[in-house]
């Protein structure tokens, strides 16, 4: 089975207790030389993949914004578990195509391979957030209300797209998938509008040297995020049915 690829970490949350599973949690070996079965055992992997990722992308925001104190307990294991999930799934991809692949198969185990690119690449960008939130706390950075009223909003639209995606791995995402392209222009352009007013600020001496870096930095991820986000609706689309 998979109990090779499956490690339980444990911890007790508000006396329930809650389980990471380090590891594929679907990719059973038993089905690789049945390349139907296989490449639904790859779609509910890269969906638990997501749900994980938005996860610590929720912890990290609500982290920098200051509505948790701290990183997440399970933070550090999640982030370990989204690298220890993309490997697994580039290698059971492997181990599959050594039978009789069709050819929709071939490109729905490719864009699995391709999504779950993505979602660790988000898993890294919310682990640059959350390392900026305990910068911006060790250092007591101040930011204006102008300020985290503009990051409240982007990163708003960030989980929205996060909430999306998932929807858009689920059955039928398809439709749900063409609805986030239009988040590339719109991520793009907040990113942009915004830099230019908190350069404004700091020209202006209204904002703290430091915060206005980190402020930047964290417009940086976000907008990434969206491109993850964007290529993940495209493989989808492009996904046979």
């Amino acid at each position: 089975l998979i109990k090779q690829f499956t490690a339980l970490i444990k911890r007790l949350v508000k006396g329930d207790e809650k389980v990471v599973e380090h590891g594929a949690k679907y990719l059973d070996p038993r089905l690789a030389s049945t390349p139907f079965s296989a490449v639904i055992q790859l779609r509910k992997e890269v969906l638990r993949m997501a749900k994980l990722c938005q996860e610590n992308l929720t912890s990290a925001i609500n982290q920098f914004m200051g509505r948790t104190r701290q990183r997440d307990p399970q933070f550090n294991q999640i982030e370990t578990v989204l690298d220890e999930i993309e490997e697994a799934i580039q290698e059971y991809v492997s181990k599959v195509s050594q039978y009789r692949v069709t050819a929709e198969e071939s490109r729905i185990m490719t864009a699995m391979i391709n999504i779950a690119a993505d979602l660790e690449r988000i898993g890294d960008h919310a682990t640059a957030i959350a390392e900026a939130a305990e910068y911006k706390a060790d250092n007591s950075l101040p930011f204006s209300e102008e300020a985290m009223e503009e990051l409240s909003h982007m990163t708003g639209k960030v989980l929205e797209l996060m909430d999306m995606t998932l929807e858009a791995l689920g059955p039928e995402g398809k439709a749900k998938a063409v609805a986030i392209l239009p988040a590339d222009d719109t991520f793009d352009s907040m990113e942009r509008d915004l830099r230019e007013t908190h350069i404004r600020r700091l020209n202006e001496g209204v904002c703290f040297p430091a915060s206005g870096v980190l402020y930047l930095d964290l417009l940086t991820h976000l907008e990434r995020i969206g491109d993850h986000g964007v290529n993940i609706a495209k493989a989808i689309i492009d996904m046979p049915e």
